[in-house]
């Protein structure tokens, strides 16, 4: 009884050993086939013609695993290594053109459904190929860019061979720098209205490489943009400067802005005269004068390949002519009698007139008796003249460059009285005595007063006196004090009196001497 118990004990002991074995078995094959992600490593970029390497792994397990090395989208080109011993498998790749792309690999054993295949994460491998051959071209163009102001411009940099490119822009051979004024769209350069300020050279720089060591660059040729730029409304001018004995005139026609060559012509109503082309926004013609009167009213042109303008003005040159005229303005005395006269001589027409005066037929500055004032009236076409010898005067009008033609006045009889209005110096040294003179009177009269003041207290001690004293005495003090006032009296009246005479004498000689004003006649 006690020995069958035992064995039953003995029994179920051994069945619970073999149930933990089995378990034990158990679990580790269900850990021996879960498979996790390969870890995938290898290089991110490669020169073209380079053999790269790539590695995938997995932890270990105790099936035999295959791993497969893929590009993404060509899974019928996969590469397979098998891995015995649990050892990370190596692929190496050869760099195509066509190797760019997504690379990853796969893991997973050979005839075991029951274990999943894995993937790894992914790597872009870029393919890099040196820059060779840069060259910059323009639309319009290519080799050449004329645009107008305004216009808009693409500079495109193009290789014959190179990937994953960097692009400077130069302009002037300096750096571009970033700007509203342009915008860069891959290899392209755009700017969508062009002004004057970015005509110029142009050229770019491409560049590629793998880290530091292997760099490369290409640059390319350089692109002249030219901006053709209106022309603004010419301006037309003269100066007048003389050369030996011949006056010339300096024509400018002359333009705020446009892009040179600039044609500038001078034309009249009829014909075209001068033509000169510019690199310069202006242009100068030389004239004589004497031409240039012949021409009459002269406009400026100016040209480019974009606008052609003409001024709105005009400059002309008109010779010495019309009518020459005299005419007489007289001033008066209070009585009526002409006092003096002064004569003007004018022309209807004439830039540079010359006057000359002439007395009795003889020109003035040849006279030796002639005292006559020529007086400057700021008009160029009129001369006036004060005449102060009697006789007939009359004047002649000439151009200053050509004495050939001359406009005469008619003579006009002059009698002035002998008299010269006072000049300005006169006066002024009459005047200058005059304040002298009052500053000496003015200083009398302050002596004169402080002495009459000082004798005051002195009469006022003798009145004391004469109250002591005789009837007799007093009367005859009163008396000397009377004569003394009388006297000073006589004298204060001459110190006001005769500061009033001299102002009036000079008042006259003032009035006499200063210039009668007068009514104007012809």
């Amino acid at each position: 009884m006690g020995q069958s118990q035992d064995k039953r004990r003995k029994m179920k002991s051994l069945g619970h050993t073999v149930l933990i074995l089995v378990l034990v078995d158990l679990c580790s094959e269900m850990s021996a086939s879960v498979l996790e992600n390969p870890t995938f490593s290898g290089p991110k970029e490669a020169l073209l013609g380079e053999i790269v390497e790539f590695n995938c792994e997995s932890p270990p397990i105790q099936e035999t695993v295959t791993y497969q090395f893929l590009k993404a989208g060509e899974k019928e080109k996969a590469q397979e290594y098998t891995s015995l011993t649990n050892e990370t498998a190596t692929f190496n790749l050869v760099v195509k053109t066509t190797s760019e792309g997504l690379y990853y690999c796969n893991a997973f054993v050979e005839n075991n459904t029951s274990i999943e295949p894995q993937s790894s994460s992914t790597i872009r491998l870029k393919v890099i190929i040196p820059v060779k051959g840069v060259r910059l071209e323009s639309d319009p163009g290519p080799d050449q860019a004329d645009l107008l102001e305004g216009e808009k411009l693409t500079l495109s940099c193009k290789v014959t061979e190179g990937t994953h490119l960097f692009y400077e822009w130069y302009f002037n051979r300096s750096p571009i720098p970033d700007s509203l004024d342009h915008r860069i769209v891959e290899n392209k350069m755009i700017i969508d209205k062009i002004v004057d300020r970015q005509a110029g050279t142009y050229f770019c720089i491409a560049s590629n490489g793998i880290n530091e060591t292997h760099q490369y660059s290409s640059t390319s040729n350089d692109l002249v943009v030219a901006v053709k730029v209106p022309l603004s409304k010419p301006v037309i001018s003269y100066t007048v400067t003389k050369e030996a004995s011949t006056l010339q005139a300096i024509i400018t026609c002359n333009s705020t802005r446009g892009s040179p060559p600039i044609t500038f012509s001078l034309y009249n109503k009829t014909n075209g005269l001068y033509s000169r082309t510019a690199q310069e926004q202006s242009a100068l013609f030389t004239v004589p004068l004497t031409q240039l009167v012949r021409m009459g009213a002269i406009y400026c042109e100016a040209k480019n390949e974009v606008t052609q303008l003409q001024s709105n003005t005009s400059v002309r040159l008109d010779a010495v002519g019309g009518e020459g005229r005299l005419q007489t303005e007289h001033f008066y005395e209070d009585n009526g009698t002409v006092l003096w006269s002064r004569l003007c001589c004018s022309v209807e027409r004439g830039t540079f007139p010359q006057f000359t005066w002439f007395l009795n037929g003889l020109p003035l500055e040849k006279r030796v008796d002639s005292l006559s004032i020529l007086e400057y009236t700021g008009s160029h076409n009129v001369s006036c003249l004060i005449p102060t010898v009697r006789g007939s005067y009359h004047c002649e009008a000439s151009d200053e460059f050509d004495f050939t033609h001359r406009i005469v006045t008619k003579g006009f009889v002059v009698n002035p009285r002998e008299f010269k209005p006072m000049s300005v110096e006169v006066i002024a040294v009459l005047l200058s005595g005059f304040i002298l003179l009052i500053i000496t009177v003015a200083t009398c009269c302050l002596f004169l007063l402080l002495r009459r003041k000082k004798r005051k207290p002195e009469e006022s001690g003798s009145d004391v006196h004469i109250s002591e004293e005789t009837g007799e005495k007093r009367v005859l003090e009163t008396e000397q004090q009377e004569q003394q006032e009388q006297a000073s009296g006589k004298l204060s009246n001459t110190g006001l009196i005769c500061p009033c005479a001299v102002q009036a004498f000079f008042f006259l000689i003032l009035f006499l001497g200063a210039e009668p004003a007068g009514n104007a006649g012809s």
